[in-house]
């Protein structure tokens, strides 16, 4: 699986349907959409949230940094951070008419499982964007997520242990575990290189341990090559090796054979 290109020109209706879906609102007359059958509705649905790829539609989630200025001391109590503000960005670069989840209830309930069935949600570098994104969303479009590409790449290119990228990859391994309707996560690795360099223990010890949590079916993708298939064969096996416990030999400690 290859990543485009990412562009950043179409995330505000994304953005704003992520914010305000939540909001209920009630039709002011009777709505003659809704008095179809409901298989006529989901192919209606289908059909809206069509894409030209054949392909899962990538949702880069990111941190949006604001300038740094001043803080005011507002006393004991008070937060002054600034809020944090996320910003989405859809690749290919394509418009959805995410405008129709806004409706009503009724539609939102019905017609975003069907949006969120052709996303696949990711980060572009931090971790803890998925995690804001995920306490942002509603209990409904949380457990209408299906697919996630997550992006181990702090977690093994680094000498020194990064304790802070691990605490938050932890956190949102342990969140993305609780997702209910999850069907697959792939892993990004930015090269094949990546995933066969340092031994599976490296990689484990690293981020592979809380890979294990999410029970749903993962996979390696690569950002820059083409693999075989006997090639893709030898590095999702060495892959499940990193995303499970190690063996534990008859007096119960963890085989060293590491390799």
């Amino acid at each position: 699986m290859s990543v485009k290109q990412i562009r950043t020109d179409y995330s505000e209706s994304v953005s704003e349907t992520i914010g305000s879906c939540d909001e209920d609102p009630t039709p002011l007359r009777p709505s003659y959409f809704l008095a179809f059958p409901r298989e006529i509705r989901y192919i209606i649905y289908s059909y809206v949230f069509s894409v030209s790829s054949s392909q899962l539609e990538l949702i880069h989630v990111a941190i949006e940094k604001n300038p740094s200025g001043p803080r005011l001391h507002m006393g004991p109590g008070h937060d002054n951070k600034p809020p944090v503000k996320l910003q989405y960005t859809l690749t290919p670069g394509i418009q959805l008419p995410v405008a129709l989840l806004r409706a009503n209830s009724q539609i939102y309930r019905e017609a975003l499982p069907v949006l969120y069935s052709g996303i696949i949600f990711t980060f572009r570098s931090n971790p803890a964007s998925l995690t804001y994104l995920f306490d942002r969303l509603s209990d409904h479009a949380r457990h209408s997520v299906r697919y996630l590409q997550l992006r181990p790449v702090p977690l093994f290119v680094d000498r020194v242990k990064p304790l802070g990228e691990q605490l938050s990859w932890a956190v949102l391994c342990a969140q993305i575990a609780r997702l209910p309707a999850l069907r697959r996560v792939s892993v990004l690795y930015p090269s094949t290189k990546d995933l066969e360099s340092k031994t599976v223990e490296f990689h484990y010890q690293r981020y592979g341990k809380w890979l294990a949590l999410i029970k749903v079916g993962k996979e390696p993708v690569f950002e820059k090559e083409n693999c075989s298939q006997s090639e893709i064969e030898r590095f999702h096996s060495r892959f499940l090796d990193i995303v499970k416990p190690p063996a534990q030999d008859a007096a119960g400690s963890e085989d060293s054979k590491w390799t």
